[in-house]
């Protein structure tokens, strides 16, 4: 008698659970936001020809962060460690996401100059590394350390070159629900 109460039990809340999920899944509309968060559930990216490591990959990790940003700079490693392992497989998209200080945007500038060199990996890898200091003399030692073109690397800095792409890098995060950093999508 038992085991047959237990079943009795068992096949109710199985009914209830499906009853449930048909109800959510089907019967209520998806929204395309999520009402607790306020965040799209659907998020939307735009890649450059030259932005992350692999464009090939099975695998695209977008990053939006800020080179000041502590956890950031605790994540960095990690990422590496990533791409060491899956160089193939893995694409790493680093999206800027400052902070509003003056550091933090100069650094991201730095960046895309450094990428107008095709040196943007390893320059973010020293950002990443050093976040203590980002005086205009600092990130000019970086790139000399990276034997960047000092001229054009100067030149860049000074026209403000990579400034678009980093406001279009800020606008696509707050589209995507971006609210801080590191914050990471993986497709």
């Amino acid at each position: 008698m038992g085991e047959m109460k237990f079943s009795y039990v068992l096949a109710i809340i199985v009914i209830i659970v499906l009853a449930f999920t048909l109800f959510m899944n089907v019967i209520l509309p998806t929204p395309d936001i999520d009402l607790l968060e306020g965040t799209p559930t659907k998020t939307t990216f735009t890649l450059e020809e030259d932005q992350g490591t692999n464009p090939g990959a099975t695998v695209t990790l977008i990053e939006f962060g800020d080179f000041k940003c502590p956890f950031c700079g605790q994540m960095h490693p990690d990422i590496k460690k990533l791409l060491n392992l899956y160089p193939d497989n893995l694409n790493y998209v680093y999206k800027h996401f400052p902070a509003d200080e003056e550091d933090s945007a100069r650094a991201s500038l730095a960046a895309e100059c450094a990428r107008e060199q095709d040196q943007f990996i390893p320059y973010i890898n020293i950002l990443f590394e050093r976040q203590l200091d980002f005086s205009y003399a600092k990130l000019q030692t970086f790139a000399a350390e990276l034997k960047l073109n000092q001229n054009d690397f100067v030149d860049c800095m000074e026209n403000f070159n990579g400034l678009d792409r980093i406001d279009n890098d800020i606008k696509e995060g707050k589209l995507n629900g971006v609210k801080g950093t590191p914050t990471v999508f993986i497709n």
